[in-house]
């Protein structure tokens, strides 16, 4: 926090020096100005106290105007790349809602990609003159009546003239920016458009178009995204999702299941992944339709340590029972990365409910971002070092390699249900693939979990290689505490090699 507030600080000081010395030049002009007049005065022998007091006067009314329009400059302008800011974007763009020309102009929100990715590597002194050449590369493509602004960090609008928007997604889909005579950088954009109605406001436009750039950055397949009803309507729904989550932790509305994991060779119970299920105004709500939302919010960590809670703790009351649990897998985030003492708050949850560390598997979704896999190996070393099991969730569904699996060093690794679909649906191909994955994986020491098992078939293909343990509805479905204890108390479970 210290950190953060030294750079704000640091922001505003130079803001104010900046200012500062405008307001000197502006109050040198001014004295001048002062001295200009009184000599004109005396010039002409008007030495009256009644001039006098006329003069200084209008100078001081000259002042108090410039540094008004200085103040008005600073509230309109950015003053890194010489653009509108929003409020200014704003105060100019009132004609075209006063008088209904919105239906004319489409707005253009742009996201530069990956922006981040240049402070980090040339420095933030670098990446604002990106943004300057960015923005005036905008400016080249603006014309008369359009009008563009930086709103913030790396994002910019274009309120266009309608026809003119997909020359202007032609242009931003890339941009050339030359750091040096030997370094030249290509900037990609994110780019979400709205063509705006008669009677629209401006907060409609500025929802819509955002919108718009959001989907852009979720869409996998496409930078750039027109705006259609359903994008409200997602939002609406995320709205509602986020607004019921706060009282849905705190009533305890969200339950954890418990999906058992067979040894395919025994058939025994030996193990469970810990699921999450919303029970709200008497229906349960599918993970599918509100964990992708909190992830995209931030709010999944919070309920990934309700849920490792709730593990603990059930743990802890099946060993009082004198049951003898079997490890559990509990899902986190790729967002926990990022937190410092993430590995320390997990330990604490584990020391507080006096439990073994045998009885916990620390669940990683695979990522796409290699700095957080470098933040991930780090993570599995150190739960390997304190007895904490790890492993990788839908493996093959991201841009995990078998080299890069062989750094994390894991101890279970999870195949992809599609995995499991391709067995029994793809071809001869497709399945020798899937089995060296398999024996490749063993050979590195790990343990092969196979989830979204569904049929014999698949039970019989898997039975001929290295896959160790089967998850999914063949063997047995989600099962609330009270089941899956039973399960417990039944001793080791055996499944039934038929259903």
């Amino acid at each position: 926090m210290e950190i953060k507030s030294d750079k704000k600080d640091a922001k505003h000081m130079q803001k104010e020096m900046i200012k500062s010395e405008i307001v000197s030049d502006v109050g040198l002009a001014v004295t001048i100005g002062v001295f200009i007049i009184l000599y004109q005065l005396v010039n002409r022998g008007i030495k009256s106290e009644i001039a006098l007091l006329i003069a200084f006067i209008i100078a001081g009314a000259f002042c108090f105007a410039a540094i008004a329009l200085t103040d008005m400059i600073f509230y309109r302008y950015d003053m890194m790349t010489g653009i509108l800011k929003r409020d200014g974007f704003r105060n100019n763009t009132l004609d075209i809602f006063m008088f209904h020309r919105q239906k004319n102009y489409s707005i253009l929100f742009i996201n530069i990609k990956n922006f981040g990715m240049i402070n980090q590597r040339y420095g933030y002194g670098m990446g604002d003159y990106v943004l300057a050449q960015y923005a005036a590369h905008l400016k080249m493509l603006k014309k008369r009546k359009e009008f563009i602004a930086k709103y913030d960090s790396d994002n910019f609008v274009f309120l266009t003239i309608k026809g003119r928007e997909q020359e202007l997604i032609d242009d931003l889909r890339e941009f050339n920016v030359t750091l040096s005579t030997e370094d030249q950088i290509t900037l990609g954009s994110y780019i979400g458009i709205y063509q705006m109605k008669s009677d629209d406001s401006f907060m409609d436009m500025e929802r819509c178009g955002q919108f718009a750039l959001a989907a852009a950055h979720d869409d996998i397949s496409d930078d750039v995204i027109w705006f259609d009803e359903e994008m409200a309507e997602k939002a609406a729904r995320e709205k509602t999702l986020l607004d019921a989550f706060r009282p849905a932790i705190d009533n305890r509305e969200f339950m954890v299941y418990y999906q058992p994991k067979v040894d395919l060779k025994t058939r025994k119970l030996c193990g469970a992944e810990a699921l999450v299920r919303w029970a709200k105004d008497g229906k349960l709500i599918s993970p599918g339709e509100f964990v992708p939302v909190f992830e995209k919010h931030g709010r999944i960590t919070e309920l990934d340590f309700y849920v490792f809670r709730q593990v603990c703790a059930d743990i802890k009351q099946w060993l009082e029972k004198g049951l003898t649990p079997v490890r559990i897998s509990s899902n986190f985030s790729r967002l926990h990365l990022k937190s410092t003492n993430f590995s320390d708050e997990v330990i604490k949850t584990i020391e507080q409910n006096d439990i073994s560390t045998e009885y916990i598997e620390m669940e990683l979704t695979e990522s796409s971002d290699f700095s957080d896999f470098g933040l991930m190996i780090a993570l599995v070393k150190k739960m390997s070092q304190l007895g904490v099991h790890t492993s990788i969730d839908d493996f093959g569904t991201g841009y995990s390699s078998l080299s890069m699996l062989k750094e994390l060093n894991v101890d279970v690794v999870k195949l992809d249900k599609t995995f499991a679909d391709a067995l029994i649906e793809g071809q001869m191909r497709q399945k020798e693939f899937i089995l060296d994955i398999i024996s490749m994986v063993h050979k590195l020491g790990m343990t092969v979990l196979c989830e979204g098992v569904e049929n014999q078939t698949q039970i019989d293909i898997l039975s001929g290689t290295d896959c160790e343990i089967i998850q999914g509805y063949y063997f047995d479905k989600p099962l609330t505490c009270e089941e899956f204890e039973d399960r417990l108390r039944n001793g080791t479970t055996v499944y039934r090699q038929e259903v």
